[in-house]
């Protein structure tokens, strides 16, 4: 896939409203123009600057639009894996503990992210899932979580945004001390982790898209 077949296959497919939402969340952070108001931009200027961002992308990272891809489903699966109840306890005596409904929703959507077949459609569905996941996980304040709401109406860019910033990792010391660190390296307009956002903000739309 090149970054003119995954635009088209995205964003191209958005509705008015939907098209509208994204550009302007788009613009300013990860693309700009420097005499055009936003709102005036049609869509063939708007792709090409997303098409030229991608390729700055590749250019730092040595990274194409199928690393990148990649790398966001990765990211995703490091986020929500961790707070995802893996069994919940059988009623009745001698009964094995059983599979939270979180646990199937999220081995299946390893299964998509495992897959070969990586179309735009599975990656829809990867996103739902994960994301519908890390909502839960917001409400239920960063703890681990056994069930959700699979809804599209349950799903806010704002809250799913701003976690993500906030999300920190730990790392180990020479001396085995952990240090908190910020997940997400944003400074970089052109880093792996700016782009995990940008694809984010792109999953969310098409998600939204298909209320």
């Amino acid at each position: 896939m090149n970054p003119k077949e995954f635009i088209d296959e995205t964003i191209k497919g958005l509705n008015d409203e939907n098209y509208a939402m994204l550009r302007d969340d788009l613009v300013g952070e990860y693309i700009s123009f420097s005499y055009i108001d936003s709102k005036d931009v049609p869509f063939e200027q708007f792709a090409e600057k997303l098409c030229d961002y991608f390729e700055k992308v590749e250019i730092k990272t040595d990274k194409d639009i199928d690393g990148i891809i990649s790398n966001y489903m990765s990211q995703w699966k490091d986020l929500v894996s961790p707070l995802i109840q893996k069994e919940m306890s059988a009623e009745g005596e001698d009964q094995k503990p059983v599979l939270t409904r979180a646990r199937k929703y999220y081995d299946r959507a390893m299964e998509i992210r495992d897959s070969k077949d990586r179309t735009i459609e599975v990656l829809i569905d990867y996103s739902r899932v994960m994301m519908c996941l890390y909502t839960a996980i917001i409400k239920n304040q960063f703890k681990k979580v056994s069930d959700f709401d699979f809804s599209i109406s349950c799903l806010d860019r704002e809250k799913i945004i701003d976690s993500m910033k906030n999300s920190v990792e730990y790392e180990t010391t020479m001396v085995l001390w952990k240090n908190k660190k910020s997940k997400f390296n944003l400074k970089k307009p052109y880093g792996l982790d700016k782009s995990v956002f940008l694809m984010t903000e792109i999953m969310f739309y098409c998600i939204k898209n298909g209320r």
